[in-house]
């Protein structure tokens, strides 16, 4: 085809769906395809933009501006893949431009409508000529509220970090030691930036009644806690006499081990349309246990790989866990299944294929 693809991310945060931009974007690269990235808002990975793709930055911009820089940029490329609801607020400038726009969707509607972005998704739908979903829980959810789009696609994302080597077992110890958690202890794991939506309270109750129900059992938050939460939880955290169970080691940029050291992670969010973590837990051998009703992960779920227990419902949850931590879990067999599963250069050929995108260059790996 011979043009560029432009991408559109709404900002360049430590979130999920900015690291997934930045692999696809890195995958492209590694692929001799040319992008252009829009930041509609800044953060901390710019510099991995920077590395993988032309950035505009367009924090500040007025619409009048966005609608400005877009023309410009519709001389050199036809296709755009708008990702996120929040970078729809473009969707109907880049229609006016005539650019075949591929819209991935990686919220669902109490997330949308906490944010006001009602509109912005049905602009999506009217406007997109392909909307991407990763599950058929999230794009039912979409479509029900926002209407039906023109072409959709389920795909889920893929597993853009490559698994790590196995660490050794005095590796292991020491990643236990370091946390101050015992050679035996069964791990349970949660993973995210910890506020309300992602359900940081209800890991604090399901700790509670976990623990009391056996005393071999830990759980650990591995992620940034909101703000106006902390002082709830360090509290919480106390009084249930969770101190020595419960552990808060803050954000890390490198999840691989705690994943390792893990039996269980656990996805208290209320809602959470289908998030990487689950997949790179899975890829780790790590069993997962959700709420019904809250994300698009269970699509993964197979018998004796992942867990459904009633939504909200924290001693179901709690003795699930208890009933996984008391088992032998073959973590190889879950290893083997999700890295044939999760295979991250078929999803962006996919998507390409899908676009209509053309390219003797691009290799078909996986």
């Amino acid at each position: 085809m011979g043009k560029r693809i432009l991408y559109i991310s709404h900002d360049a945060r430590f979130h999920g769906a900015q690291m997934l931009s930045v692999a696809i974007l890195s995958n492209l690269k590694k692929s001799h395809i040319p992008t252009t990235t829009m930041l509609l808002d800044d953060g901390e990975l710019v510099g991995q933009f920077e590395a993988v793709s032309e950035v505009v930055r367009c924090s500040g911009m007025t619409d009048d501006e966005l609608d400005a820089a877009i023309s410009r940029l519709r001389v050199q490329h036809e296709i755009a893949f708008v990702n996120t609801v929040v970078s729809g607020k473009v969707v109907r400038a880049l229609k006016r431009n005539e650019f075949t726009i591929i819209s991935l969707i990686h919220e669902l509607p109490g997330l949308i409508e906490s944010y006001a972005l009602a509109q912005t998704a049905r602009d999506i739908a009217n406007n997109s000529d392909i909307v991407v979903f990763p599950s058929c829980y999230v794009s039912d959810c979409f479509k029900s509220r926002y209407g039906e789009p023109k072409k959709t696609l389920i795909l889920h994302q893929g597993l853009y970090k490559k698994p790590r080597a196995r660490l050794s077992v005095s590796q292991l110890f020491e990643q236990r030691e370091r946390l101050g958690i015992p050679r035996d202890a069964r791990v349970v794991l949660g993973v995210g930036f910890a506020d309300y939506r992602k359900g940081i309270d209800l890991f604090v109750q399901c700790a509670a009644e976990a623990t009391n129900a056996s005393d071999n059992i830990v759980f650990v938050w591995v992620g940034e806690i909101h703000g106006e939460l902390i002082r709830y939880v360090e509290s919480d955290r106390e009084k249930l006499g969770l101190v020595d169970k419960l552990f808060l080691p803050g954000k890390q940029y490198d999840v691989s081990p705690f994943y390792q050291i893990a039996d269980v992670m656990l996805l208290t969010s209320r809602e959470d349309p289908f998030p990487s973590t689950v997949l790179e837990a899975m890829s780790e051998g790590c069993q997962v246990v959700a709420f019904e009703q809250s994300t698009g992960a269970v699509d993964l779920f197979t018998k004796d790989i992942g867990y459904i227990v009633p939504y909200m419902n924290i001693k179901a949850m709690a003795r699930k866990v208890v009933e996984i931590c008391g088992a032998t879990i073959d973590r190889q067999q879950m290893k083997n299944h999700m890295r044939q599963l999760a295979c991250f250069d078929a999803y962006v050929q996919r998507l390409l294929e899908n676009s209509g995108f053309v390219s003797t260059s691009l290799d078909r790996r996986g």
